[in-house]
């Protein structure tokens, strides 16, 4: 999903959708799954190096068997193989976590990626009159069918259709997860490429979801499409308490 939101907006989305269910999950994993790699790196480059070192004490006290020294090299040796032991377990342990990590974001991908497709259709298909009617994806590109079976890449849709396809994908990843986050749905004025129709068409779609979401969307522009008895006015407050 992090992948995706990045391809979205390398493609120049100009607005951030606000809503931490997006991506929460896969980015923590991915997170622990880099640090981890890096981990298992590390540890192996001291497991060679050690094990390097371990090879050339074991020719020293081959050929020191009646040297003074031999006391000290065994002592190192035995302390240097245990060191070696140690960073093996971790390593051992490291790399089964490892494994586990992205067994499950493969899961996660697997599984969750084509239903967050699947409704991100109907949503666009709505929201665009059913003038979109297919989202492909892949990890190297996003299209979008048209109703005359054109395929478009994002960058050669308009920015009000661009940007409703990025609500469409976050919107159904939001419904996706729902079971698992049922945190509200935040929005921050951001449909302002948008014209009156589908300004309207927009914010009437984010009421239907009130029905089974917490919506909250912020605006510095007034309207008549969403009824009095659902708009809180927040006035500035200057210095002294004035309005």
């Amino acid at each position: 999903f992090n992948d995706l939101t990045k391809y979205l907006e390398n493609q120049n989305y100009s607005y951030e959708l606000s809503s931490s269910l997006s991506e929460k999950t896969t980015a923590q994993l991915e997170e622990e799954d880099h640090l981890l790699a890096t981990q298992v790196d590390e540890y192996n480059e001291q497991y060679l190096e050690m094990q390097a070192q371990v090879s050339d004490l074991s020719a020293q006290i081959n050929h020191m068997e009646t040297d003074t020294t031999l006391a000290n090299l065994r002592h190192e040796y035995h302390s240097l193989k245990n060191q070696l032991n140690d960073i093996a377990k971790d390593w051992a342990s490291l790399s089964y976590l490892q494994s586990l990590v992205d067994e499950h974001i493969k899961q996660i991908k697997d599984k969750r990626l084509p239903q967050v497709i699947n409704e991100a259709v109907e949503i666009l298909k709505h929201l665009t009159d059913g003038r979109y009617t297919m989202i492909n994806y892949n990890e190297d590109s996003i299209t979008v069918k048209h109703v005359n079976g054109q395929l478009y890449d994002p960058v050669e849709l308009s920015q009000s259709t661009k940007e409703l396809l990025y609500v469409a994908l976050r919107i159904s990843l939001i419904k996706v997860l729902r079971p698992y986050y049922p945190f509200p749905l935040i929005v921050d004025d951001a449909f302002v490429h948008f014209d009156k129709k589908r300004t309207e068409k927009m914010l009437n779609y984010l009421r239907s979801l009130s029905e089974h979401y917490q919506v909250l969307y912020f605006t510095c522009v007034k309207d008549n499409i969403v009824p009095s008895k659902e708009v809180i006015t927040l006035n500035k407050i200057e210095e002294g308490g004035k309005r």
